[in-house]
């Protein structure tokens, strides 16, 4: 059944970890494979070569397992996207190619992608001295920032990384907006963060 391609899938990370691809969640029968597409959302340019994901993933794996893990996950996670969009189109969103694995963030629309591009919008706007464009900037970016990032996720050294950057950025946009800061109970001790 040949489907026409959405414009855009929709990638959650603030909170639980989702992705919708033709209004249909994408159902990853692995963590790992759900793993995998959210560190590509926040690698640079939604790319990471097969070296990085082997010593993310399988950091203790041999050469041979390594491969087999990477490729079963890949083969993986194209099958629970063509399930969305179908086959012919998976690669408007996931791809594999000289030795790259890629999120084409092109076609994929993020809340986090929107929380830094109102940070961006904030920071601009204070630079140019237009206070009440950064305040509108600043509270955008409190809407944006519902739940800690990917909080279903157990920390991991990736995650960890990247975590100190969006609760400063999450909490300078609430004291610049005026925004009280949301009870956080049960949030990790740190939490994910921007691309790059």
């Amino acid at each position: 059944m040949t489907r026409r391609p959405p414009k855009t899938a929709i990638l959650t990370l603030f909170g639980s970890f989702r992705m919708l691809v033709h209004g249909t969640e994408v159902r990853f029968s692995r963590r790992r494979d759900r793993q995998i597409i959210a560190y590509l959302a926040l690698a640079p340019g939604g790319r990471a070569t097969r070296g990085e994901l082997f010593d993310t993933f399988w950091p203790r794996a041999d050469r041979d397992s390594r491969s087999q893990g990477l490729r079963t996950a890949c083969s993986m996670i194209r099958s629970a996207i063509a399930r969305c969009a179908g086959r012919e189109h998976v690669d408007r969103y996931f791809h594999v190619a000289d030795g790259w694995v890629s999120l084409n963030v092109d076609h994929v629309t993020c809340d986090l992608y929107a929380f830094e591009a109102e940070i961006a919008r904030a920071t601009e706007a204070e630079l140019a001295g237009d206070s009440p464009r950064a305040r509108s900037a600043w509270a955008a970016a409190v809407a944006l920032c519902t739940a800690p990032l990917l909080e279903d996720d157990q920390p991991a050294p990736w995650i960890a990384r990247r975590a100190a950057l969006v609760d400063a950025a999450a909490e300078r946009a609430r004291r610049c907006s005026g925004a009280v800061a949301p009870p956080r109970t049960g949030q990790r001790s740190m939490r994910l963060v921007s691309r790059g």
